[in-house]
């Protein structure tokens, strides 16, 4: 796996700003079209906001990492914290009902990504999520 990129950001929300300029950035780079650079940014701000919001709980004093790889054929971003530990269950996008309150960052993470899957954190870590897209052909 090659890391292309790594981001070290403050949670809280004016951080989204950069981290999304830098996922574009790299989208662009590696050669996704516009409206997939655009789903691709909006899923991984949401991953970030979701992280601000649930697992510090709006707190201003928590930090997170996003990760940026290459990996046969994949773009593989790794999103660690150190809040507590989340439910596994809490990553499962709700049904599609669009008239229930909440939950739709989580369907459109799932839409737009290959896969998602929460992994077990190293060391030192809360939580450590990895969204996996396919690399444009």
């Amino acid at each position: 796996m090659e890391l292309i990129h790594k981001l070290p950001c403050e949670a809280c929300s004016t951080e989204l700003c950069g981290v999304r300029e830098q996922v574009r950035d790299i989208c662009i780079q590696l050669g996704y079209p516009s409206t997939d650079t655009d789903c691709i940014t909006l899923a991984i701000d949401e991953a970030c906001a979701n992280v601000i919001r649930h697992a510090y709980k709006d707190r201003t004093d928590g930090r997170f990492i996003l990760e940026i790889y290459r990996d046969d054929g994949m773009v593989v971003f790794k999103l660690q914290d150190f809040a507590d530990p989340v439910d596994r269950d809490c990553l499962q996008p709700p049904a599609e009902n669009l008239r229930e309150p909440g939950g739709l960052g989580l369907l459109l993470i799932h839409k737009v990504m290959d896969s998602v899957t929460l992994l077990p954190p190293p060391p030192n870590v809360g939580n450590l999520l990895e969204m996996r897209k396919k690399l444009p052909q």
